[in-house]
């Protein structure tokens, strides 16, 4: 398990955040201005949080926390 605290304010263009498990499926975290905390059940694998957006511009931010010991989290960032 993970919590996620988000908080973004877009001010322009299409926006989300979405976590995807290692079957690929995928589970909408946020999508354009929001705010909240959640707890997500993550499988046993690689999970990714991924930000899509188009023309988007505003701020965002996420504090990922485990929620067991034992559960790593990378921060790997692409392009």
């Amino acid at each position: 398990m993970i919590s996620i605290n988000f908080s973004s304010d877009i001010e322009l263009g299409t926006f989300k955040v979405v976590l995807i498990d290692p079957n690929n499926n995928i589970t909408n975290i946020l999508e354009q201005s929001q705010e909240g905390t959640e707890v997500y059940k993550v499988k046993k694998g690689n999970n990714r949080i991924k930000i899509v957006a188009k023309e988007a511009k505003g701020k965002l931010k996420l504090d990922i926390t485990p929620e067991k010991d034992g559960l790593e989290i990378d921060i790997i960032s692409t392009n």
